[in-house]
């Protein structure tokens, strides 16, 4: 047909769909006249768009008050395709055969529900949506005070903490620079360049330096140096990391000896004239072969710096500490220390405190530092969580050297800032807030905390009240709960609880036209699921759809395929057909608590899906709604990750032409994003290339977790895949894809229907010709659900068998 008749069929086709028949007739007669060909080609359209066919197959209860204009609109929009009509159409007799008895026995059925129950039922929905919005109310309130009261106090916790900062800094900069002064005076330098000479000259290390004059003439010069500022102790290395002096009496012993490997690095770092700051720590020995009478870790701190030649060259480290200088320190802290339960204290990169807690007779009294004579010094406190509260009698059953490091002393030490207002356990295992921060220069960390029960005193009348109000909530809902339950049981007693020779034992989902319910036969006693339609969808275009689902899935063998057990009506006129019971993961399950499975999985399952299609197109079945939800993984005779296609519901048979009444008008029915171009263009397409389509889309979605696009709704899904490519799925994968495998699947998803494999057969020798070095196996499939047989427990209680109906949804046709 030239393209000038071509337009012209589409402009008269346009105007005639608007007409009624006879008004039709005469139209096609005037505009025609003897252009039979013309004639011919508008009533074969027009077969397909009859203004008493609804354009869409809807599974869900239609709104009747539709337009003749609106279904007028959506007619114009189809394309100019045309299909031989004119033979019987399949299903007709079996829908006459509804007698009027049979529908008003299923019309009676639907109303068996008596007024009272329903009223009942209606009150208690009612009582529990105001029972949930007054809960949400309390809650939100509660929620609301309890924020504001923690933001307040962490803007309060913070500022003091931020303060606290700069005046430690501060400090520590004035008494460098202290340090740094002594260190520079020329008879400092004086004295360590006589001690360093005594150190080279003689071969009794030890008694020389006890006896060298020069150690006086250093102590003295230090002490004229420091002159009033605090009782000052002194200890001085060569650059060889030799103790040539040291004030301290209990380090007599020490002199002449080298440096540990921490005390190397420490120095290092002083030879390249730097101050540094030297906590006590379990490793933090200076000098070699140390053996001290008092406890290792102590409260404190030093410095030490440089001593510089003329040339401005380190000579000699020179350590600096007082008791004065913890005294500042401690001082310090205690102004940020807020209220009565607050605390603010530093500790090392080892976790011990450098300062003493306010809490020291509380660490008595549980064990955690022991009584010291008075005017000596306690020993320090690791900053760790015993696991639960010490001051109520909490007893750790581990020793106290391998707990862990409090949330707040774990986080700091990492070098991070931060505050938890959650609560945290505090090194008394007492619940805390917090803040706190990391000194990188100085290598030590400040917390400010606040027993957490202080901390949101204000809160406590607000939470009791909201105590009781969640109690009577909790009640009245559990009442409510049981008088629904009881309603709803007695409803599912009245309707429907055994049909045929089946048992209903509970409702395992609800699609647009039909219930799917858990079951046994009388017999057999096996689990099944039987599905029933709805009274209210009974009408013949939806029973011939269900007693065709039925043929075309039971006349299916291939153990990839689900299994149809039983079809028939009940006395009563219900129909039903009962098939597997399939306890397993569907695909789309399977990415959601999973994500992207790795290749040798996916080829693994796509071989099955092959070869259940393969069979199907071999019987000249198209599946038409190859997607995630309609394929299940299960396990079947031992056999982990057994595949189950499912849904034969929107199949055709190659062979029926266009005899079916269901498909005899041009339905677009399928997942958007997993419906093929040429269906979009031509929904009575046949061709199983489309299905090959679908897979193609599955195979990407279980490689990468995504599908190709993201379309916002059903038009937009359609409209990008008529005019988008897809990526290749190496382009999306987490996982590196074999070329193979990534050409295969860009080949299925092509546009272009003759760029596909021409048959499943094709597929699924392509898919196993995708080599691993290790490939999917029963073995490995058993391990994975071994390993998440936690997150997939809630998913397996769920059938997936038969819910497609639901989520398949009819689709508008686009403007093409």
């Amino acid at each position: 047909m030239a393209s000038s008749d071509h337009d012209r069929v589409r402009m008269l086709f346009h105007e005639a769909v608007e007409l009624q028949e006879e008004e039709q007739q005469r139209f096609l007669q005037q505009q025609c006249g003897d252009d039979q060909e013309l004639l011919s080609s508008l009533q074969r359209l027009l077969v397909h768009h009859r203004p008493d066919i609804p354009l869409l197959e809807v599974e869900e209860a239609r709104d009747q008050s539709q337009t003749a204009s609106g279904t007028q609109a959506l007619n114009s929009s189809l394309p100019p395709k045309f299909t031989p009509s004119g033979t019987k159409k399949f299903g007709d007799t079996m829908a006459e055969d509804l007698s009027g008895a049979g529908l008003g026995v299923l019309e009676r059925q639907s109303q068996i529900l008596s007024r009272t129950s329903r009223d009942r039922f209606t009150v208690v929905l009612l009582a529990m949506v105001l029972l949930c919005l007054l809960f949400s109310i309390a809650a939100w309130v509660y929620s609301g005070v309890k924020q504001s009261v923690r933001s307040s106090l962490q803007q309060t916790m913070q500022a003091l903490l931020d303060e606290q900062k700069l005046a430690m800094r501060t400090w520590l900069s004035a008494e460098q620079r202290l340090a740094e002064t002594w260190a520079r005076s020329p008879e400092v330098a004086a004295a360590v360049v006589s001690l360093n000479t005594t150190a080279e000259q003689q071969t009794d290390l030890k008694t020389a330096l006890q006896n060298a004059p020069a150690a006086n003439m250093l102590q003295d010069a230090l002490s004229r140096t420091a002159g009033t500022s605090g009782r000052y102790q002194f200890a001085v290395w060569n650059r060889e990391g030799t103790l040539l002096a040291d004030t301290c009496p209990e380090h007599a012993d020490l002199l002449g000896n080298g440096t540990t490997e921490f005390g190397a690095s420490l120095l290092s770092r002083v030879f390249h004239n730097q101050t540094v700051l030297w906590l006590p720590s379990r490793s933090g020995f200076i000098s070699g072969a140390s053996e001290l009478s008092r406890p290792t870790h102590q409260y404190g701190f030093a410095l030490i710096t440089p001593v510089l030649d003329d040339s401005q060259k380190a000579i000699a480290a020179l350590l600096v500490t007082s008791p004065e200088q913890r005294a500042q320190l401690e001082q310090l802290l205690e102004k940020a220390r807020p209220g009565a339960t607050g605390d603010t204290y530093a500790f090392g990169q080892d976790g011990y405190l450098i300062t003493e807690s306010r809490f020291s007779d509380q660490l008595k009294t549980v064990g955690l530092i022991d009584e010291t004579p008075k005017g000596s010094s306690s020993p320090a406190v690791r900053v760790a969580d015993p696991g639960g509260n010490l001051a109520e009698g909490y007893l750790p059953d581990r020793d106290r050297n391998v707990w862990p490091l409090t949330f707040a002393a774990s986080s700091a030490v990492t070098g991070q800032s931060g505050s938890n207002f959650q609560g945290y356990r505090d090194y008394r295992g007492v619940p805390v807030v917090g803040v706190w921060t990391w000194l990188p220069e100085y290598r030590f960390g400040i917390a400010t905390e606040v027993d957490y029960n202080a901390a949101f005193k204000p809160l406590r009348p607000l939470t009791q009240a909201f105590s009781i109000i969640l109690g009577i909530l909790l009640l009245a809902a559990i009442v409510g709960l049981g008088i629904g339950m009881a309603s709803l049981k007695a409803r599912r007693r009245a309707t429907i609880d055994r049909i045929g020779p089946y048992t209903l034992r509970s409702l395992l989902g609800e699609g647009g036209f039909a219930h799917v319910y858990l079951a046994s036969h009388a017999l057999l006693k096996r689990p099944t699921a039987v599905k029933v339609l709805k009274p209210a969808q009974m009408n013949s275009r939806n029973l011939v759809r269900f007693e065709r689902e039925v043929q075309l899935a039971s006349s299916l063998t291939h153990p990839n395929t689900i299994g149809i057990y039983d079809y028939g009506s009940t006395a009563d006129g219900r129909f039903y057909y009962a098939m597997e019971f399939i306890k397993g993961l569907s695909l789309a399950e399977l990415i959601e608590i999973n994500g992207p499975q790795c290749p040798e999985r996916v080829v693994w399952i796509l071989s099955q899906i092959c070869r259940s299609l393969r069979e199907a197109h071999n019987k000249g079945l198209i599946h038409r709604d190859i997607k995630p939800q309609n394929i299940m993984l299960c396990r079947r005779g031992g056999e982990p990750d057994t595949v189950k296609v499912l849904d034969f519901g929107l199949a055709r048979n190659l062979d029926s032409g266009a005899t079916n009444r269901v498909t005899e008008t041009q339905l677009l029915i399928g997942t958007p994003l997993y419906i093929a171009p040429e269906r979009i263009v031509d929904p009575t397409c046949m061709d199983p290339r489309s299905d090959i389509y679908s897979l193609g889309i599955l195979g990407y979605f279980l490689l990468t977790g995504r599908e190709p696009f993201e379309a916002s709704d059903s038009m937009d899904a359609l409209a990008q895949t008529m005019n988008r490519t897809a990526r290749r799925p190496s382009e999306q994968s987490p996982s590196r894809l074999p070329d193979a495998l990534d050409r295969l699947i860009r080949d299925c998803h092509s546009r272009t229907i003759t760029e596909r494999p021409e048959s499943v057969e094709i597929v699924l020798q392509r898919l196993t010709e995708v080599q691993f070095e290790e490939p999917w196996s029963a073995s490995r499939a058993a391990a994975w659900w071994m390993k998440h047989r936690i997150n997939v427990s809630s998913a397996m209680e769920r059938v997936a068998a038969v819910r497609s109906d639901r989520d398949t949804a009819p689709l508008p046709q686009p403007k093409l």
